[in-house]
């Protein structure tokens, strides 16, 4: 009897074995889950893009100028030479401008770098909006529209704290609803008509919208002089300059920055 037992414990032993054998058998298919795992799900929408997922900084920056048609060109010159992939858009008014990009990081560093290196032209630089890593974009193309007529607002104080964070999403998510409008300015039109009651045409939309988007000359000046923001030296610090650690110590770990490889062109 232990002798038939054990020749039948063999035998269950020999065929788990084999089991074994066939699922890690290469070229046999896995089984896998109903649900997709995370993994899975990035790869679908990275696969759902055409050419790939783009990363891209999106940035909107505040500067004060004392010639506003040369500082206009230079940034023309910088988006078409160091930004050729930009987009964008850019509120220039008589004295100061707000600047929204959206490019690779390495685009957004070098074209704060031509800034700093032109600082009478630009004396005064503070980053309102920062947001790396996105795959998306908002406007169309890289474009600029002067503003004369924006109602002036009397002195405006630099915000502070909560104050400053809702300014500068306030005025993102306007430029947000200004691409919409130039990406399809006869859609625009159309329902802006219907919803006034009066006939409005593509241009007169256009010149609404960026003029609602449009921060007033002296909040924009007060942007500018606000400590909230990072001024465009401390933003490039942080995100360009190399990245010194002393472990074990009492300072707080760095924050992420932009690292170049050699090597890997």
């Amino acid at each position: 009897e232990k002798e038939k037992l054990l020749i039948h414990k063999q035998k269950i032993m020999w065929a788990k074995i084999q089991s074994v054998a066939v699922e890690k058998k290469p070229g046999a298919p896995k089984k896998r889950s109903a649900v997709p795992s995370l993994l899975d799900v990035v790869d679908a929408r990275e696969n759902e893009l055409e050419g790939g997922r783009e990363s891209l900084t999106h940035l909107c920056y505040v500067a004060t100028t004392p010639h506003i048609t040369a500082a206009v060109e230079y940034h023309q010159k910088c988006v078409r030479i160091l930004a050729s992939s930009a987009t964008g858009i850019m509120l220039a008014q008589d004295g100061v401008l707000v600047n929204y990009v959206e490019c690779p990081a390495p685009d957004a560093v070098q074209l704060l770098k031509t800034l700093q290196a032109k600082r009478p032209l630009f004396p005064q630089v503070r980053i309102l909006v920062s947001s790396e890593d996105c795959h998306e974009r908002y406007i169309g193309k890289w474009r600029c529209h002067h503003v004369e007529d924006k109602a002036d607002e009397g002195e405006v104080s630099p915000p502070e704290g909560e104050d400053a964070t809702e300014a500068a999403c306030d005025l993102l998510f306007s430029l947000a609803d200004l691409g919409e409008v130039l990406s399809n300015p006869s859609k625009a039109a159309e329902l802006a008509s219907a919803e006034l009651g009066v006939t409005r045409t593509p241009q007169e939309v256009v010149t609404a919208a960026v003029t609602d988007a449009c921060p007033a000359k002296a909040r924009a000046k007060a942007w500018a002089q606000a400590p909230a923001f990072f001024e465009a030296s401390e933003w490039l610090e942080m995100f360009d300059a190399p990245v010194t650690v002393e472990l074990e110590s009492e300072d707080n770990w760095p924050a992420q920055q932009t690292i170049a490889f050699e090597g890997l062109a």
